[in-house]
This record gives structure tokens, C-alpha cells and sequence, in this order.
């Protein structure tokens, strides 16, 4: 985009995952495998320079609230290529932005495979798992390819399922990938400066149940969404798949119960984990590897609830590096779960 300027010429990149501008002599960018380094010069000639240059990519990027100054002073925007540019005024009235990548939604499992983000053994198992229409919590840290491999995983489905996406920024694009013939794409969003017109994750997860989806996908719970998201996914909706900020595998379910207890239905630790092991089967960590690249560190079961307790199984834990290796074997619920595939699946 040529109103993008230095920022275009980065994104034209494929190892650029992240731009991250704190000021004008201030930006600094993220690389697949790790790297990090501060760019050598500055993204315009000026502050009033780069506030026009946010404006004009809301406008040529179609952004709802195209408005972006110190009454409005934040900004969100798709750009054409996928990647999401999040802009915002500091306490000195300089805009700062984050462009984040979305390199690999088109990757598959062996794809993630040949980036060394899971071994081949994992890799079948968690197909096996989608196949068998096992509801997925992708649980891990900001920027740790939770969204990566919730896509390659959705790579995985039949393509003539029915998904209904919810999101409150759009990085999933199925209904973009040509792969997935049936997808209906929903986004939440804020009120506008006149304090109306907020729609909601959690009342698009209600709006999906009467849209006969096969698979519910949210692509990131952290609010009151939680409790219609687990009661989505537990009343037929099975595949169903959303992701989390966890920094394990077991923490994502003290996440859920927070988030849980904080919504309108305010519920307590234990019916929260009753609901989250009626909805949801398995977990699935993302970390960053010791050398710095992004893998998958645990994968846990979910087995039942038990008061304050859920009662899992690690499969997958963590090694030496954080990737994952083989800790237990399934349950025999799991494998009578996985024994069920139909043979005729179509790939």
C-alpha cells in the first residue's frame, strides 16, 4: 500500500511479523524464528505526517471508525493483506501503532510440522482430534501462534462443514482461504462515539446457534463470551474451537473461571468447571522455544470436574527447548473418542 510508505515496504517482507512504531525514531520489528531489531530510520518526516497516514489506511482499508484523533484517539484496520494495524495516541499525543502478520493461515499441520513447531507423531494426533470433532482450547501468551495453529487445525476439516467465525478483529479469514466452502464470518464491535451500535462476542455466539453451524470458532475469549461459548459448544456444536491468554496449559482453566465470574451469569468455580468439562476436550499450549521460535509446548485432556478442580490428563508436555513431548497416553474415553472416525472422511 503505497499510503503505508517504510511500513509498506516491511510488510512486503514475508519473514516480517511484527512493526511496532512507539514514536517516529522509535520502531522496532519482529521476525519469524525470533529476531528482533530496531529500524534505522524514522516512518515519516513527521507527527502530524504519520497521524495523516493512519487516517488515510482507515480510509483506503474501509476501517468502520475512520475518525483518528485526540477525541478518538485509537484506531483499528484490516489491511489488505491480512495483517492488523492497531493505532493509538500516547500520553505526549504522538501515534503509536502495532501491525501484526498473519503469515501462516493457510499452513497446515505438516506444514507446522516442517517449521519445527511440533513433531509428525503430534501433528497426526491433533488431526485425528479434529477429525473426531474434539472441541479445542488454544491456550498461550501473546504473538505464540495460537491463531496459527487453530487455522492449520481448521485446515484439517471436511470442507463442505459449515463454520461460523466470531471475532472481534478478523484474522481467521476462512471465509477468504478458498479452502472452506461454507463460512459465515461475524464480527464484534464497539459502540460508536455516540455510545451505540456495540454488538458483542458473546451475543454473535448466541446469533450462531440459530445459524445451523457444524463448528462455532471464537477466535479469542477474554470476557464475559466465556459462559455462551462453553454452552455453544456443549449443546451440539462439537469441533467447536476458540483460543486464550494462558501461560500453561492448566492455567487456561483458572482463565476460564475468572472470565466466568466476571460476566453477567457471575458464575462459581465449581459450575464453571462443570461446563468447561461438559464443552471442551482438550488443550492445547503454545510457547516460545527456547531459541525463540514459536511451538506447541502441552497438549492436555480434559477429563472431568471435580469441585474446584478440573481433573486432566497432560498428554503432551513440555521438554528441555518447551516443545512438546509424550508425557501419558489418551484416556480410553479419548481413544474411544478417536476410534470413531468415519472412514470415509473426505480430506
Amino acid at each position: 500500500m503505497t499510503v503505508l510508505g517504510t511500513l509498506g515496504d516491511l510488510l512486503a517482507d514475508d519473514r516480517v511479523e511484527d512493526i511496532l512504531v512507539n514514536d517516529l525514531e522509535h520502531v522496532f520489528v519482529h521476525y519469524a524464528g525470533g529476531r528482533r531489531e530496531r529500524l534505522g530510520r524514522q516512518v515519516a518526516d513527521s507527527v502530524e505526517a504519520l497521524t495523516e497516514m493512519v487516517r488515510q489506511v482507515a480510509v483506503s482499508c474501509g476501517a468502520e471508525e475512520r475518525r483518528f484523533d485526540r477525541a478518538s484517539p485509537f484506531l483499528s484496520a484490516q489491511l489488505p493483506d491480512g495483517s492488523r494495524l492497531f493505532a493509538a495516541f500516547d500520553a505526549r499525543g504522538t501515534p503509536t501503532l502495532s501491525v501484526r502478520r498473519h503469515r501462516l493461515r493457510t499452513a497446515t499441520l505438516d506444514d507446522l510440522v516442517g517449521l519445527s513447531m511440533m513433531g509428525r507423531e503430534l501433528a497426526e494426533e491433533l488431526r485425528a482430534m479434529v477429525r473426531a470433532r474434539l472441541s479445542m482450547l488454544f491456550a498461550g501468551g501473546p504473538g505464540v501462534g495460537k491463531t496459527t495453529v487453530m487455522s492449520a487445525c481448521l485446515n484439517e476439516t471436511d470442507p463442505s462443514e459449515r463454520i461460523i467465525t466470531i471475532e472481534d478483529t478478523l484474522e481467521l479469514n476462512l471465509h477468504r482461504s478458498g479452502r472452506h466452502r461454507n463460512v459465515v464470518p461475524l464480527q464484534a464491535r464497539e459502540a460508536n462515539l455516540e455510545g451505540v451500535g456495540e454488538i458483542t462476542q458473546a451475543e454473535l455466539v448466541r446469533w450462531s446457534l440459530r445459524m445451523s453451524p457444524d463448528r462455532v470458532i471464537v477466535g479469542e475469549c477474554r470476557g464475559p463470551e466465556v459462559v455462551a461459548m462453553l454452552n455453544a459448544f456443549s449443546v451440539g456444536n462439537e469441533g467447536s474451537m476458540s483460543s486464550i491468554h494462558a501461560a500453561t496449559s492448566r492455567g487456561a482453566f483458572m482463565k476460564l473461571a475468572a472470565y466466568a465470574a466476571q460476566g453477567p451469569e457471575k458464575l462459581t468455580v465449581e459450575a464453571t468447571n462443570q461446563l468447561i468439562a461438559s464443552s471442551l476436550h482438550v488443550v492445547v499450549q503454545l510457547s516460545r522455544a527456547t531459541d525463540g521460535t514459536r511451538v506447541v509446548s502441552s497438549v492436555r485432556e480434559i477429563i472431568d470436574a471435580d469441585g474446584v478442580q478440573i481433573i486432566s490428563n497432560e498428554l503432551w508436555e513440555p521438554g528441555p527447548d518447551q516443545r512438546a513431548r509424550r508425557a501419558a497416553p489418551p484416556s480410553a474415553h479419548l481413544r474411544e473418542l478417536l476410534d470413531q472416525l468415519h472412514p470415509s472422511y473426505s480430506r
